[in-house]
């Protein structure tokens, strides 16, 4: 049987890229580079690139080989393309990032080579005033994005959201977006990594503009009634000392955040046949699967391989508060 797997993640150097994510007390133990570093791929199983286990008897085995060594404890009945099913991401935005969009399943399975990619982001921290643009404001057709695009003004066609810690945002496919500067973010997703760019503020990278593809932006993106930037949490059955809610549902991943008062134990059950991701949000907690246990510190993430089906958390040191993330379907 598997163990819980404690995970390093992959760090990307992104031209918008921090300081924040080095400073979490989960990444002490590998640190990313002294870099401008964007992303933190916390769990990844994709042909760019995958995480790797911290610790533990696995340790140093990335998760795309215990996938192909084990892929049935691992996944359990869930994946894509034999790819753990979450990509799970933590996002360091200094800088505004693109404005881009995702293809859903339809146009992806007539477009080999390419992935659907429904995402959620949870607000980890945010500057005061810190945006995203989400959505495209009233009366936006495609004629006249192409324009924006063109006149290099296409973020003004987008809804501006001034985002607090904690806050929710689902980005169903289709839907055209960029995260702003002062927000660290907690994404979970489909396990893809196509984007289509389209708007960029006029960034060099190396000397060059950034490839735009326009022309792919405009086939799958969302035209008409749009979706609403925040979620509202949903309250969960929770316990003594436990507070338990759904921040997201879609039709790939479930996002839950569970609260933990001091000194509290709670059973975690996975959904039937699933893997799950936990991410320590805030404080420290004490993972454990029968014989198999770690500690997650703040920043710090886990997988439960779908073998497990239960897993014991213990708030360590004080309140404690986890995110925990599943397959849906």
């Amino acid at each position: 049987m598997l163990p819980l797997l404690p995970m390093r993640p992959r760090y990307l150097e992104k031209i918008w890229g921090g300081a924040r994510i080095a400073a979490l007390p989960g990444k002490r133990a590998h640190p990313p580079p002294p870099t401008k570093v964007g992303e933190a791929w916390e769990v990844a199983d994709l042909p760019e690139g995958s995480s790797t286990v911290a610790e533990g008897p696995l340790a140093g085995r990335t998760l795309a080989e215990i996938g192909r060594a084990d892929g049935e404890n691992l996944r359990g009945r869930f994946h894509v393309d034999r790819r753990f099913p979450l990509l799970v991401k933590l996002i360091d935005a200094s800088d505004d990032l693109s404005v881009q969009v995702h293809p859903d399943a339809a146009w992806a399975a007539a477009h080999p080579g390419t992935f659907s990619k429904d995402e959620a982001w949870l607000m980890v921290e945010a500057d005061q005033g810190a945006r995203i643009l989400h959505g495209f404001t009233d009366g936006v057709d495609p004629a006249a994005f192409r324009a924006s695009i063109a006149e290099q003004r296409a973020d003004a066609l987008l809804r501006a959201v001034v985002m607090a810690p904690g806050d929710v945002v689902h980005v169903p496919p289709g839907t055209v977006h960029a995260i702003g500067r002062g927000l660290l973010v907690l994404e979970v997703q489909e396990p893809s990594d196509t984007t289509f760019r389209v708007y960029d503020y006029g960034r060099l990278e190396h000397g060059r503009p950034r490839a735009l593809h326009v022309d792919q932006a405009l086939e799958v993106a969302t035209f008409g009634p749009q979706p609403p930037p925040r979620c509202a949490a949903r309250p969960l059955p929770g316990g003594d000392g436990v507070e338990r809610e759904e921040l997201v549902r879609s039709r790939a991943f479930v996002m839950e955040r569970w609260q933990l008062a001091a000194g509290t134990r709670t059973a975690l059950e996975l959904p039937p046949d699933a893997p799950g991701v936990l991410f320590a949000l805030d404080g420290a907690v004490d993972v454990s699967a029968e014989e198999s246990a770690c500690a997650l510190e703040t920043g710090a993430s886990l997988v439960v391989p779908a073998c497990r089906r239960r897993a014991v958390l213990a708030a360590r040191g004080g309140t404690a508060s986890v995110v925990a993330m599943f397959p849906a379907g």
